[in-house]
């Protein structure tokens, strides 16, 4: 089962032009958010906040917060994060490591009095909060014998006569033919051969950059400092940057052929927009519950792509053969949120709050925008996504506690299922993310600052998972951020 959904995904990407080749990793990218990238005072409860509020991340959270203010406010977030990844392929170990910095959270909140005597405050704001980070690194090496990327491309190229080779593969067996990479056995039959044979050395570079950020909207109100309801309007950006090398050096010595490599460049900018909703119930003078709601998020996306094949023979000049840069439009629709929290409020020692998360990745969709005409209608990559993703539970502890009057100890934990159904991956383990942080409240400034380490466990496909096995990777993250505001 495992192998037959990995080859059914692989033949998807590979089997249509690229024009079409937006997919089921898409729509992951940016369904799986990171609660722990925003405010420092939430990021050292391991984003635990659903029923706290009075926080710029409740504009994410949930939007109820922001009818807990009783001052206005505002914030700044700044971060940095490192992520070290070791990968293994063929029994090689590689380690990278890569930084991203720069501003995780930024808002600002007015606080209203009311004249009514039951709806007390009604409160206003817009905060910013990066929802996902994606730098990254994967170095992956190893070897192979008689197993070659240009297997794939010759398995492509059969039954193509020659001269149409480019116009009909133009991002991949194309390159191949136009830099000698593969060449026909009988012109007649329109069969084709490749040009190396043997042990083949391979390295894969791919580095990754970029964010998933929001800028939200929100109302909160006050009614008789018991129920807090909020809503929200967010529009979300994407920037993502992926550019790839993998290169296959020859070692055997009657071969003419030295090494190849086969780049790609993948850019993606989108925007969207998405609505959430909010409340908080003060059961008790000890407990508060929250439930929040957030629908699918709607994005526009513009990607443009480039390819770019390089053969060098022994004793001539290399051959170079490159696409232009195509540039794709398209919308993505992610999965809806659920969520529900309770605070348990230890008078004025502190508080531990838990959160719960329903998440159905299995309802993602692909779609063409309404403004760029087109036949296809993503039903192949739409089913993929229905077969190999599923819901998921996802979970976070938080605690925080005083230390004399002014300053805070805060700790948290956070568990996010994995997206992948059993056998979709041959690994499918969970995303464990633990927390800490300090804090300074005072009259009318805050200080905070957190660290956040999370650990998780991804496999990648150099190409046909029929002639290659899996790159595991073995990803850990940490990140550290520091806020400050002012309370008036």
């Amino acid at each position: 089962m495992k192998r037959k959904v990995i080859i059914f995904l692989v033949a998807l990407c590979l089997g249509t032009s690229y024009s079409n080749a937006q997919n089921e990793v898409d729509v992951l990218r940016y369904s799986f958010l990171d609660w722990q990238g925003m405010s420092s005072r939430s990021a050292g409860m391991a984003g635990s906040f659903g029923a706290l509020g009075a926080d710029l991340s409740s504009f994410s959270i949930n939007p109820a917060g922001v009818g807990l203010y009783r001052r206005g406010d505002f914030g700044i977030t700044l971060g940095i994060s490192g992520i070290a990844n070791e990968s293994t392929y063929s029994d090689d170990l590689h380690n990278d490591f890569s930084l991203a910095a720069g501003v995780h959270s930024l808002g600002f909140v007015s606080s209203n009095i009311t004249q009514s005597s039951d709806w007390k405050r009604v409160n206003f704001g817009v905060a910013y909060n990066r929802l996902a980070t994606f730098k990254e690194q994967i170095t992956a090496t190893g070897s192979m014998n008689n197993r070659s990327l240009l297997d794939q491309f010759v398995a492509q190229a059969n039954g193509t006569p020659g001269d149409q080779l480019y116009l009909a593969f133009p991002y991949d067996a194309g390159l191949a033919w136009d830099t000698y990479l593969i060449n026909p056995i009988d012109s007649t039959d329109n069969e084709y051969d490749h040009v190396i044979s043997g042990q083949v050395n391979q390295m894969q570079v791919i580095e990754r950059s970029g964010n998933l950020a929001e800028t939200a909207f929100a109302v909160g109100a006050n009614y008789r400092d018991r129920l807090y309801l909020g809503g929200a309007l967010a529009f979300p950006r994407i920037n993502y940057t992926e550019e790839s090398s993998y290169t296959e050096y020859t070692t055997e010595e009657d071969l003419e052929l030295d090494h190849f490599t086969f780049a790609e460049t993948f850019n993606v900018s989108g925007s969207g927009f998405n609505a959430k909703l909010g409340a908080i119930f003060k059961a008790t003078d000890w407990l508060r519950v929250g439930i929040s709601g957030q629908t699918p998020t709607w994005f526009s996306i513009t990607e443009s792509f480039s390819r770019d094949m390089t053969s060098v023979f022994k004793g001539e000049a290399p051959y170079d053969a490159s696409t232009d840069i195509v540039a794709n439009y398209y919308r993505i629709r992610t999965t809806y949120r659920l969520g529900g929290s309770a605070a348990f409020v230890l008078g004025k020692a502190g508080v531990v709050n838990a959160d719960y998360e329903f998440v159905n990745y299995a309802t993602g969709k692909l779609g063409n925008t309404r403004n760029v005409l087109s036949s296809y209608d993503f039903t192949a990559e739409n089913q993929a996504i229905s077969a190999i993703y599923r819901p998921a539970h996802n979970v976070r502890v938080g605690t925080e506690f005083r230390i004399g009057k002014p300053f805070r100890i805060r700790a948290g934990v956070g568990y996010q299922q994995s997206a992948y159904v059993n056998g979709a991956v041959t690994d499918n383990p969970a995303v464990f993310t633990y927390a800490g942080g300090l804090g300074y409240r005072g009259l009318h400034f805050y200080a905070d600052i957190s660290y956040t380490q999370k650990q998780e466990f991804s496999e990648y496909y150099m190409f046909n998972p029929d002639l290659v096995e899996p790159i595991k990777i073995k990803s850990g993250t940490g990140q550290f951020l520091m806020s400050c505001g002012f309370r008036f």
